[in-house]
C-alpha cells in the first residue's frame, strides 16, 4: 500500500492516479474512501497540487549537462572523462576572468546588490544618541 500511495502522489497524469487508487482499492476496499476522506489530495498528490513546483519534477539540470558534454558523451570513457576536464577548465577561467575585479570575497553582481540596499536604504536612517 505504500508503494501505491507513493505512485499516487507523484503521479502526474490523471490516469496514473487513478491507476496507482484503483490498485490501492484492490487490496483493500476502504482504504482509499477513508484516506480521500481525511486527507484532500490537493495537500499530497502532484497531480493537483495548485503551487509552483520551482522545477523540482524537471531535469533541465541534466538536460543541459547533456547537451554541454555532447560531443564528449560519443568517446570512450577516458577520452570522455578527459574532454569533459578540459571543458570544466575553460568554464572555470572564464568565470574566474569575469571576476577579476572583484575586491572582496563577494562576486560583483551580489556586492552590487548589497551596495545598493545600503545606497537605498541604510541611508534614511539617522543615528540617535540617548543619554
Amino acid at each position: 500500500m505504500k508503494n501505491l500511495l507513493w505512485d499516487a502522489a507523484r503521479a502526474t497524469k490523471q490516469e496514473d492516479f487513478d491507476d496507482a487508487l484503483s490498485k490501492m482499492s484492490k487490496i483493500d476496499s476502504e482504504a482509499v474512501p477513508w484516506l480521500l476522506s481525511h486527507a484532500s489530495p490537493e495537500h499530497w498528490a502532484e497531480l493537483y497540487f495548485a503551487g509552483k513546483r520551482y522545477g523540482h519534477l524537471t531535469s533541465n539540470i541534466a538536460e543541459s549537462l547533456n547537451s554541454w558534454i555532447l560531443k564528449a558523451r560519443e568517446l570512450p570513457i577516458l577520452a570522455m572523462l578527459e574532454t569533459i576536464r578540459h571543458q570544466l577548465m575553460d568554464w572555470f577561467t572564464a568565470r574566474s576572468k569575469l571576476e577579476l575585479n572583484t575586491k572582496g570575497l563577494l562576486v560583483q553582481k551580489v556586492a552590487n546588490d548589497i551596495q545598493k540596499s545600503l545606497n537605498d536604504r541604510a541611508r534614511r536612517y539617522n543615528l540617535l544618541k540617548l543619554i
